[in-house]
């Protein structure tokens, strides 16, 4: 299970999320990478 952002929110349309931390983010990324992939 990946980090869930502390902040979402939409910026020109575009999806924003908002990590605690900067492993929480990398994490979160790979996990997205993974499903994509």
């Amino acid at each position: 299970m990946s980090p869930q952002p502390v902040q979402s929110f939409e910026a020109d349309s575009l999806p924003v999320r908002v990590f605690a931390s900067e492993e929480d983010m990398a994490s979160a990324a790979a996990a997205e990478v993974n499903e994509y992939l």
